[in-house]
């Protein structure tokens, strides 16, 4: 088990439960002998690195075999475990790679815990793409203004978090004398609807634009992506334009949507039926770990139930009505 060194007494606190664990590898800047820890035994993690062959041979592993598991937040029952396999994180990482365009002249900044739903897929399409990946290490709202001068100093282009963090940080730079040039920068937003009055600021204080969107941890994060269709900024004003931000996109490729009415029939993508929001594609969860009474959260053809409502307009944009 890897284990930061600030996260040692959490490790210590569920070690009587990991029977198989067979050590402790901890990151840390000090010596072993310096490290006051119940874990037994450990090792440094920069040591091992130090010894460690420069080549790797790779292993052919099964693609739907585990590669990790998730939790769902629990917030209409107990939580639930959610595994992903190589093949699903490898296909989303191919799609979300194209659905955004990324390069190896990008650099992705991972704000999203790689614990929420494996980091929203950043680090695995950025290693796929050949993209810069910046780590920022444990932070909070404080450390929003270092995060700013981080982005500009690294020249992020993508990176991604919730309302609330991306809120604060606007209110950090309408402080600053010298507003922080973000341009270059796609701000994935998700978690909930994204104001438009921070949609707004973030681009005209820094030129950063904020894609929302839309996920679970059943559907690994990204499941739409809001980018203006071009004929759509050539028919709609732009509050029109703004109003249409708001939304949570349009799915992204590989999967299938549609809205369902309490009797299960689909609904017209009118833009004002509401009903229950089903996916099913290429990396959408088709069972909980161990939950055999969440069995009708999944459908004989192979969709999720994701719980939360919403209506599709003829664009084939969804909007969230309630989660």
């Amino acid at each position: 088990m890897i284990v930061d060194e600030d996260l040692i007494p959490l490790a210590e606190s569920i070690m009587d439960s990991c029977k198989k664990v067979r050590g402790y590898i901890i990151i840390t800047d000090k010596k072993l002998s310096n490290i006051k820890t119940k874990l037994n035994p450990i090792y440094n993690y920069e040591d091992l690195l130090k010894d460690s062959s420069p080549s790797y041979k790779w292993p052919n592993l099964d693609e739907n075999s585990a590669y990790a598991a998730c939790y769902t937040t629990g917030t209409t029952g107990r939580p639930k475990g959610v595994y992903y396999s190589h093949r699903f994180v490898y296909l989303q990482a191919l799609a979300f790679t194209a659905q955004m365009s990324m390069t190896m002249d990008d650099t992705i900044l991972q704000l999203v815990p790689m614990f929420h739903v494996i980091g929203w897929s950043k680090p695995q399409a950025a290693t796929y793409a050949g993209s810069k990946l910046v780590f920022s290490g444990k932070w909070s709202l404080d450390d929003l203004e270092e995060i700013t001068h981080l982005m500009v100093q690294e020249d992020v282009t993508v990176s991604g978090g919730v309302p609330a963090v991306f809120m604060a940080m606007l209110e950090i730079i309408r402080k600053m004398e010298k507003k922080p040039d973000l341009s270059n920068i796609r701000l994935i937003c998700g978690g909930s609807e994204p104001p438009i009055a921070l949609m707004k600021g973030m681009w005209d204080e820094t030129g950063g634009e904020i894609i929302h969107s839309y996920g679970s941890t059943e559907a690994m994060a990204i499941t739409t992506l809001n980018f203006f269709k071009p004929w759509l900024r050539k028919e709609l004003s732009e509050d029109e334009l703004w109003e249409l931000k708001k939304k949570q996109g349009t799915i992204v490729s590989g999967l299938d949507i549609k809205i369902i009415d309490v009797e299960g029939n689909s609904l017209p993508n009118d833009g004002k039926s509401s009903g229950e929001i089903l996916l099913r594609g290429l990396w959408i969860a088709q069972n909980y770990y161990n939950a055999p009474s969440a069995e009708d959260s999944f459908t004989s053809d192979g969709y999720f139930r994701s719980g939360d409502a919403g209506s599709l307009d003829s664009e084939g944009y969804l909007k969230i009505t309630d989660r």
